[in-house]
């Protein structure tokens, strides 16, 4: 079971990882931050910035790249950037607010 744990967590299926944990006894009423889900989407800002990224690898000028990331870490956004692409995991209860001054 806690494989099924890992994998769901790898996943980012937090409802199936809440499930299993509470069936595990892990997990009581009150659920922990780590495992509320993202209510903002993000979608558009990791466009954003996977756009001005490609830019970068191109011109081979990171400036702009590093200003966004600078911003959205100061706004408590998690940014992982990869081969893979970009994926921003706000922090919970996470509005918006502060994001006008990065895009």
């Amino acid at each position: 079971m806690l494989t099924l744990c890992h994998r769901l967590s790898g996943e980012n299926d937090v409802a199936g990882l809440r499930g299993a944990l509470v069936l595990l006894g892990l997990l009581g009423d009150k659920i922990p931050d780590w495992a509320v889900e993202q209510a903002y989407d993000l979608s558009d800002v990791e466009a954003f910035l996977s756009d001005a990224r490609v830019t970068a690898m191109e011109t081979k000028d990171f400036a702009e790249v590093d200003r966004i990331k600078t911003a959205l870490t100061a706004l408590g956004i998690e940014v992982q950037m990869s081969k893979d692409g970009v994926k921003l995991k706000a922090p919970p209860g996470f509005d918006g607010t502060g994001l006008e001054g990065v895009l």
